[in-house]
């Protein structure tokens, strides 16, 4: 029966039982004279009257009484199925087959069974725990739980639980004669038991973290290999090696000391150490010498925190690999360890002496630090921390992503606690509110007229001497308000604790609670409103011009909004910074829209057909990835592409081909999709990975692509990881013999096409440097590409129809790898003027 039929046969068994076309067409939801036409329709279908119609009644005739007997038993064992499925919407219930993972079976899940199957009654669970290639859909599974980013195609995977901590243990029995790790690459030198995943068969390197953002994998070694997590758990604890296990499955045992655990200590412990020891320090100094003032030790604590940041870069980095440097750092935290102790043991002959403070400004020894001083101490050092945090994130988002110039706000952050807390400190209460004034009015007008610094030699200097000026300020006046020597502790809380929620407010909250960085005027506003209250007891004139201040700061804030909202259809942040989508018109008044990171630009398209089938920006025809895929036209082709932008690549795509994207930041898949139409316009099937792309293809099959694109250098946050031998040979392991892997190495600041040479070098694969120019009203970016490939058919290709540049490796220039980078040595002149991203 077709749909059509049956809305018949719905339509007269309404108006035989309301015995009105009125109601019935109120009851089905339709028009009267719809329902009158669709009466009329069914019998003339059937050539039968069905309904004698009066002014006053309708009623069936004798075959429209034989049909309504007919009918109304079956449409009532239709509404009572009805009935019975909607009791699935309003109660869940039936039996819900989920595929698992054995480590999440038995370990985050098994403890919410209980819960579930009590909340849900009418539930039956049947699970399957099992990691190896099951189908989902053919084993008539619901759904399947697993372990990382691994699915089958057309399916979509969705986050339930939050990620698994892995921990390295060992047993007491295996390290009795051993020594224990102390970093990731020592694991190399260990019996390490490895896991192969059911999923694809592969042996994968183990994953860790580093810092924030730096991940590490390391391929170990060892001689037992098993497929099982629990054998693994069993054989560590038998000694036979190191595990590598998830917290749930490793912690009863590290409870009772049957498991040792490596690496996971090895930082956080020292760290803690090494932030408690100043004001430790300072208190035995005060308690040796009476009458002594100990805060010149913060200067001093200070500066050499500053001569270490700027070391880091320039000389240790260069010249040790990360192996090294851990085992350098280890030695002189011993080393550091021995000079504490000593210094402990020396303070603790030292009788302990009644403390009076000599030094000019600073609190009496007996008094007490009330709540209101203890709340300046800690709005001033926040307040430092704001600027610091708010002032680098517009530096580097709006002003120069330059790799590795957040090192100089941090560095003039440091020296002004050096020069505040120095015995012959510089801080002037008559000279620096007047250099604060001057500071917050032209970072102001920077902000209110962005085109008065819009050449990197005006605009870094002025918001660096903002910085140093406005945190010169707090920090001064923290100095001036130090408390005795015995309060010396709640004073450095206060400041940590001032220093901690500052960076929480720019690092945490202020991505969700604004669009974009409004937190960096809004800091320029609460220095004014601060300055106003510690200059309060100054006297009128000061109160009045800081109250104007403040009040021009809040009118700088809202100008700021209004003109980043310029021009511009939508705004959104998140962890990884701020995205902005602009509509502008070309010379022709063609509408076209630009993806923009802080200036970066990643990507633009015309909204118009044809044009908006166009690849522009970076992706050209006459780029390098461009003439890639015209090489790999007229036959269906697999690429992948690390980088989504705004999809601009899959302009490429023909009907056959697959296009899989691997993206970290899921805002931009987002703004793919619905601010461009790349991706929808595209006949090619496309997939977006969410995710660190180096770990996502770590955990897939080889995807046989014959193109990878690499797309991930062109701003100031350069993932490394992506650029070391041990990455190459994951991407080679996801090509075709013949296929070709693409690096966008365009970069105003890093030369990167001498460290994709070594790369290529050491792995033994040709490539060719593939430049082009820009063609602003085609909306094409200038752009470099390095291809490299074995196929020896597109390089004679190249050769003949392609000009080719030549790469210069600098001197002293090493292979990047896990273990070894430095930015350092490929960073490019500074070419002063106006910024041509945006």
């Amino acid at each position: 029966m077709r749909g059509s039929e049956f809305a018949e046969l719905t339509a007269f068994v309404a108006v035989a039982e309301q015995r009105s076309f009125a109601k019935a067409a109120a009851q089905i939801g339709i028009a009267p004279s719809t329902l009158s036409q669709t009466i009329r329709a069914l019998e003339e279908r059937l050539g039968v009257r069905l309904l004698n119609r009066t002014t006053r009644s309708v009623a069936p005739t004798e075959a429209g009484e034989r049909l309504m007997a007919q009918l109304q038993p079956a449409f009532e064992g239709v509404s009572r199925a009805v009935e019975a499925v909607n009791d699935f919407r309003d109660k869940p219930m039936g039996t819900l087959r989920l595929l698992m993972s054995p480590p999440i079976a038995n370990g985050a899940i098994a403890s919410l069974l209980a819960p579930f199957l009590a909340a849900y009654p009418e539930i039956t669970l049947d699970i399957v725990s099992d990691d190896s290639r099951l189908d989902i859909v053919s084993g008539r599974f619901d759904a399947g739980l697993r372990i990382g980013e691994r699915i089958e195609r057309d399916m979509i995977a969705v986050r339930i639980i939050d990620e698994i901590h892995m921990y390295c243990v060992g047993s007491p029995g295996y390290f009795k004669d051993r020594e224990i790790p102390q970093t990731p690459e020592d694991l190399r030198a260990h019996e390490c038991i490895r896991h192969r995943s059911q999923w694809d068969g592969a042996v994968h390197p183990w994953e860790f973290q580093r810092g924030s953002d730096k991940k590490v994998e390391i391929a170990v070694q060892g001689r037992l290999i098993v497929n099982d997590v629990y054998l693994a758990l069993r054989a560590a604890l038998a000694g036979a090696g190191i595990a590598y296990l998830s917290h749930n499955m490793a912690s009863p045992y590290r409870a009772d000391g049957r498991l040792v655990p490596v690496l996971a200590a090895s930082i956080g412990l020292p760290f803690v150490l090494l932030s408690a020891t100043s004001p430790l320090v300072q208190a035995w100094h005060a308690r040796a010498k009476a009458g002594s003032e100990p805060y010149h030790l913060f200067a001093l604590s200070n500066f050499a925190s500053l001569l270490a940041l700027l070391s880091f870069p320039f000389l240790i980095e260069p010249r040790f690999s990360s192996h090294q440097q851990s085992l350098l750092w280890s030695a002189l935290f011993v080393l550091f360890a021995g000079v504490c102790a000593l210094t402990a043991w020396l303070a603790r002959r030292t009788p302990t002496a009644h403390i009076v403070m000599a030094a000019a400004g600073v609190a009496e020894a007996t008094a007490t630090p009330k709540s209101r001083e203890k709340l300046l101490w800690l709005s001033l050092s926040a307040c430092g921390s704001m600027l610091l945090l708010s002032v680098t994130n517009h530096i580097m988002e709006n002003v120069a992503p330059v790799p590795l110039l957040w090192v100089l706000p941090l560095a003039l952050y440091l020296l002004t606690f050096t020069l505040a807390f120095h015995r012959r400190t510089l801080y002037s209460r008559w000279l620096m509110p007047r250099l604060l004034a001057v500071a917050l009015g032209s970072l102001g007008y920077a902000i209110y007229d962005p085109s008065f610094t819009e050449s990197i030699q005006v605009s870094v200097p002025l918001f660096c001497g903002g910085l140093f000026l406005c945190c010169l300020f707090c920090h001064g006046e923290l100095a001036m308000r130090r408390p005795a020597p015995r309060h010396l502790t709640a004073f450095y809380l206060m400041i940590s604790l001032g220093g901690a929620l500052g960076a929480i407010f720019v690092g945490l909250l202020a991505p969700y609670l604004f669009a974009a960085l409004y937190e960096f005027p809004l800091t320029l506003c609460l220095t004014s409103l601060l300055a106003a209250v510690v200059l309060w007891p100054e006297g009128w004139p000061p109160r009045v011009y800081w109250i104007g201040a403040t009040v021009a700061m809040a009118a700088v804030l809202v100008y700021n909004v209004y003109a980043y909202r310029k021009n511009t259809i939508l705004t959104a942040r998140n962890f990884y910074g701020g995205l902005r989508v602009k509509q502008l018109n070309d010379w022709l008044k063609q509408p076209y829209r630009e993806l923009y990171h802080g200036k970066i630009e990643h990507g633009a398209q015309f909204l118009n057909s044809p044009k908006s089938l166009q690849p522009t920006t970076y992706y050209s025809p006459g780029s390098g990835a461009g003439i890639a895929l015209h090489h790999l036209s007229g036959v269906p082709k697999r690429v992948g592409v690390i980088g989504l932008g705004a999809g601009t690549l899959a302009a490429y795509g023909n009907s056959g081909d697959s296009f899989r994207f691997y993206e970290i930041n899921p805002l931009v898949a987002v703004i793919a999709k619905n601010s461009f139409s790349y991706l929808r316009d595209t006949p090619a099937k496309v997939d977006i990975v969410i995710g660190d792309a180096r770990l996502s293809l770590a955990a897939e099959p080889s995807q046989q692509f014959d193109l990878l694109a690499i797309d991930a250098f062109s701003g100031d946050a350069i993932p490394v990881h992506l650029l070391t031998k041990e990455a190459f040979a994951l991407y080679f392991r996801h090509l075709k013999p013949d296929g070709i892997l693409a690096i966008h190495t365009s970069n105003t600041y890093l030369d990167l096409a001498p460290v994709v040479q070594l790369l290529a070098d050491d792995a033994h694969y040709p490539l060719r440097l593939i430049t082009n120019g820009d063609d602003v009203r085609k909306l094409i970016d200038a752009s470099d590409w390095v291809l490299v490939t074995r196929n020896n058919r597109f390089l004679a290709d190249l050769e003949t129809s392609t000009l080719q540049d030549t790469i210069i490796i600098p001197p002293n220039l090493r292979l990047w790898t896990d273990d070894y980078n430095n930015l350092f040595q490929i960073l490019r002149p500074v070419r002063f003027g106006k910024s041509k991203t945006e």
